[in-house]
């Protein structure tokens, strides 16, 4: 178990874009072992590219909370934020909110982890409002995007945990759990 929540940690740590900032070396129990300090300070995710509601779940297309096209934008630069713009769930071309997230940190997803190992989602705090209004947007939390072809979830709210936590909820007409499906918009 220790050893599957290292390589967890690892897998996670490596995904995000952490460099390390320094390595030491450290006696334990008779053994030299390598450690490498993580500079958190530049801890960041790079999530880039347009995503439209996927055509092929009507779930995703039926339910109002989730946005029709979403543009996803990071810099290569360490520490960048991430730039998000939202479109209405009605009009694809209707912009209601670009709004500016840094990264802080992965959680597993109540419901499907730890079954599923790769069940984790990113989560996203806003720290800039560039346009609209990104008020009911604080926290996005993400599967970000992964497999072929290319797709992500999303959902998005005030409070972290009530987000997570909707993986739990019982399947209604409401379109509850809420599992948005986004697919990679190719140009």
């Amino acid at each position: 178990m220790k050893k599957v929540s290292v390589f967890l940690l690892m897998a996670v740590i490596a995904f995000v874009g952490c460099k390390p900032a320094n390595k030491k070396e450290v006696k334990k129990e008779g053994k030299i072992e390598k450690v490498e300090k993580w500079d958190k300070q530049f801890s960041y995710l790079r999530m880039n590219g347009i995503f439209v509601m996927k055509q092929s779940e009507p779930e995703t297309l039926n339910d109002p909370r989730n946005f029709s096209k979403l543009i996803l934008s990071t810099s290569e630069k360490k520490g960048t934020i991430t730039e998000m713009t939202f479109f209405s769930h009605e009009d694809i071309n209707k912009q209601l909110a670009k709004c500016g997230y840094q990264f802080i940190g992965s959680r597993p997803d109540p419901h499907y982890y730890p079954p599923s190992k790769t069940s984790i989602w990113d989560v996203f705090e806003k720290v800039k409002d560039f346009e609209g209004d990104c008020s009911k947007f604080k926290y996005v939390i993400s599967r970000s995007p992964h497999d072929n072809p290319r797709h992500m979830h999303l959902r998005y709210g005030n409070n972290v945990e009530e987000l997570l936590n909707m993986s739990k909820d019982k399947k209604d007409d409401k379109f509850n759990p809420w599992w948005a499906d986004y697919e990679e918009k190719n140009n």
